[in-house]
């Protein structure tokens, strides 16, 4: 009898043990939010939003960890003017890609936009789950049916449903980027502002990655050897803003090799430095604000934080033609001989720039004409005039600058 009754003990401790295990290791748990509104139907750059946004997340489900459980609920794609045209095409369990691929090749954009409904459906399906669940929103406009998603997502968090928002906003206005980051910075998680299908991709990869990750304890926030620190503003000692950020590997010609940093496409903000871990090595940043586009190269040393400070001081160049519609060629060269801006507009065009202290050149061509203007970087100069009613042709200039061959009858003098 006592055998038994120790048997019995024994049998209860494994399976209590086996229990509390399987409790502790449950997978993950994502929820894709796809918006198929009719606004998706938009084109950038030639291509439907709609066909750019499958492609990104079919990407995403062929190489999603099915260790992470996956499901889907799309928005507006059943009935124009509904506001509750929500449905959980793909509830969440262990990722069926084909079952995933095949639905989303399906959605057709038609309806309205009810983010905050659809948060909250998404939500209450979470709330049985004692693990942190993520929710994954791509969005191409604003709320069309309720007031505010911000004070959605706040309400549930009070509710104590345990879920972090990353957010996607697909090629939206300034209003609607501020609109979605407030429901991402309201549920911890982190918003991309995607203006193309690259940034798309991106945004989608980062987030990914952030899903996957097994959530550690936060280490006491400290300076280690592979850091840079990375702030923004308009002008040098000018107040922080907000702006896009990418990490390309630097090549040995010194530009950036084209392939990005996996996870490094980021914001800076306006509170805080954003700090960014690297391997050793050199590299470009290349950042962007209010459509003002600049590169700076840096290296990672051992032992060495590096602090880039990114000031977008903006340096206006207008050009006089006689045929003002007519398209002018631009380069910019550094005082070392390096071009480090390239780029064609119409003449009545003004062409911005955001470069660093210094002295540079700029050629101007046309078809029939070429000027070159030097100006500096820092002074109390922010704007050049180039004048190309009054140049010679652009023929001239190549011969002037061409060395002239002797004739036969100069080598007999000489």
């Amino acid at each position: 009898m006592k055998d038994i009754f120790r048997w019995t003990k024994q049998s209860i401790s494994v399976f209590l043990l086996f229990a509390f295990t399987m409790a502790w290791a449950q997978n993950p748990k994502a929820v894709i939010i796809f918006d198929a509104s009719g606004s998706m139907w938009g084109q950038i750059d030639g291509k439907a939003k709609i066909t750019i946004a499958k492609e990104a997340l079919q990407s995403v489900v062929k190489k999603w960890n099915p260790d992470t459980e996956l499901g889907l609920t799309v928005y507006g794609h059943r009935t124009k003017g509904d506001c509750n045209d929500i449905e959980t095409v793909v509830p969440v369990a262990k990722i069926d890609k084909e079952k995933i691929l095949s639905v989303v090749k399906g959605i057709q954009p038609k309806g309205k936009t009810p983010i905050s409904r659809t948060l909250k459906k998404v939500a209450e399906e979470m709330k049985s789950s004692e693990e942190k669940s993520t929710i994954i929103l791509i969005s191409d406009g604003k709320e069309s049916c309720d007031a505010d998603p911000c004070a959605t997502a706040k309400e549930l968090k009070k509710q104590g449903i345990n879920f972090v928002a990353h957010v996607i906003g697909f090629n939206v206005d300034k209003n609607t980027d501020a609109q979605l980051e407030c429901i991402a910075d309201t549920t911890g998680g982190e918003y991309f502002s995607a203006k193309d299908a690259t940034a798309l991709n991106d945004a989608m990869d980062s987030i990914v990655e952030k899903v996957e990750k097994v959530e550690k304890p936060k280490p006491v926030a400290k300076k280690t050897e592979n850091d840079v620190e990375i702030t923004a503003s308009e002008k040098e000692g000018g107040k922080w803003l907000n702006s896009y950020h990418i990490i390309y590997r630097q090549g040995e010609d010194g530009k950036a090799t084209g392939k990005k940093m996996t996870g490094y496409s980021f914001k800076t903000t306006k509170e805080k430095p954003l700090i960014k871990k690297l391997p050793l090595g050199k590299y470009i940043l290349k950042s962007e604000y209010k459509g003002l586009k600049k590169e700076t190269a840096f290296e990672i040393k051992a032992d060495e934080v590096n602090k880039l400070h990114i000031a977008f001081e903006q340096f206006v160049i207008k050009t006089k033609c006689l045929d003002m519609g007519v398209e002018v060629s631009y380069e910019v060269y550094a005082h070392t001989g390096r071009m480090v801006h390239s780029i064609k507009k119409s003449c009545s065009e003004v062409v911005q720039l955001a470069l660093d202290a210094g002295d540079y050149t700029v050629e101007a061509k046309t078809e029939n004409n070429a000027k070159e203007e030097k100006f500096s970087i820092g002074g109390s100069s922010h704007d050049l005039i180039i004048d190309m009613t009054k140049v010679n042709s652009k023929e001239a200039l190549i011969q002037a600058d061409t060395p002239s061959k002797e004739t036969n009858d100069t080598k007999d003098k000489k």
